[in-house]
Order: structure tokens, then sequence, then C-alpha cells
């Protein structure tokens, strides 16, 4: 595989996902719970952020 196959839309669009849906759902949950507005969640949050 090329680098001129491997750079499509298409790849670039399926690689976008992979890392947005998954982003998103985190900070959805962050903010539909309570959790960060404690220390400690917020401690806990930013763990599993830089771990994801």
């Amino acid at each position: 595989m090329n680098k001129d196959t491997f750079l499509t839309l298409r790849w670039n669009n399926i690689i976008m996902l992979v890392q947005g849906v998954p982003t998103f759902a985190f900070i959805l949950y962050a903010l539909s719970t309570s959790l960060w507005t404690t220390k400690t969640g917020m401690i806990t949050l930013s763990v599993i952020g830089a771990l994801f």
C-alpha cells in the first residue's frame, strides 16, 4: 500500500469517525453527569481522557 492509496478521502472519513465518535461520547458523558463538578471527578475524567 503506497501513500496515494492510503491517504484518500474515504480513509480520512474513517479515521475521523474512529477518533471523533468516542471523543464526542466521552464529552457527552462528562457533561451529562455530575461527575465533572467535583475535584475527584475532574481528576478522574482527566485521567480517563488522557488514557483515551
